[in-house]
């Protein structure tokens, strides 16, 4: 189905309009500009979150296009070592790329404070936070 417009104002017509309902101009049968419609797949929507909006890459190894939530990518598994033994000194911190943490827990290591909140992240993500394929996770 096309989209008709009028040749005087621009405004979309409705499928069988003799006049414009906008500027009142007589619409002739061979003066109206038609564009065809733009065909919509699944493949064009992307994916929704209520949590975060999505942003495309190319993802370096298999060349497809995958959607992911901004943040940093990193490994699943040597975020949550990171956190379980060096936790309290903040390398799981640094590890993500948040140096602001990362110093405030070497600044309170020694109150044991930042290794116990560790832990709880480090269980945390082990359990909520689902890997890629590739064992990665976005934080």
């Amino acid at each position: 189905m096309d989209v008709k417009f009028c040749p005087n104002c621009g405004k979309q017509l409705g499928e069988n309009t003799s006049f414009c309902g906008e500027c009142g101009h007589q619409i002739a049968v061979n003066a109206v500009q038609t564009i065809p419609e733009p065909v919509v797949t699944v493949q064009d929507i992307p994916a929704q979150s209520t949590s975060a909006p999505y942003q495309e890459i190319d993802h370096m190894v298999s060349g497809e296009t995958v959607l992911v939530s901004p943040g940093k990518v990193v490994n699943k598994t040597v975020y949550i070592l990171l956190a379980l033994f060096l936790g309290g000194f903040g390398a799981h911190k640094f590890y993500t790329g948040r140096i602001g943490l990362g110093i405030l827990y070497l600044v309170f290591f020694w109150t044991w404070i930042p290794g116990i909140i560790a832990a709880i992240e480090a269980i945390y993500v082990g359990i909520k936070k689902n890997s890629d394929a590739y064992g990665n996770i976005t934080m």
